[in-house]
């Protein structure tokens, strides 16, 4: 019922329904815009975590890079091909 009960104004209870579908619209783009904005800071922090990683212990990171490669299906031989190419693509400032 709620304001269409406490008022017969047709235009007030449409007033009222496109004030509420907007302060829906509006709440809802918020909570997407914080949620991006925190998976983004994370994303950059674990890539900072990386970088670092990469830039103090080049041997462990290449060889965990070499695991990954392994894990998901490349024979070692071929992980030993992809991974100076792939280092070479990477652009960690």
């Amino acid at each position: 019922m709620g304001i269409a009960g406490a008022s017969t104004d047709a235009a007030f209870v449409r007033v009222a329904g496109v004030s509420g579908l907007l302060a829906g619209a509006v709440s809802m783009a918020a909570g997407e815009y914080v949620s991006l904005k925190a998976q983004a800071e994370l994303v950059e922090r674990e890539l900072e975590i990386e970088r670092i990683s990469i830039a103090e212990n080049p041997e462990a990171e290449t060889a965990e890079l070499a695991a990954i490669y392994v894990e998901r299906g490349l024979d070692p031989n071929q992980a030993r091909v992809v991974l100076p190419r792939s280092w070479r693509i990477q652009t960690w400032p």
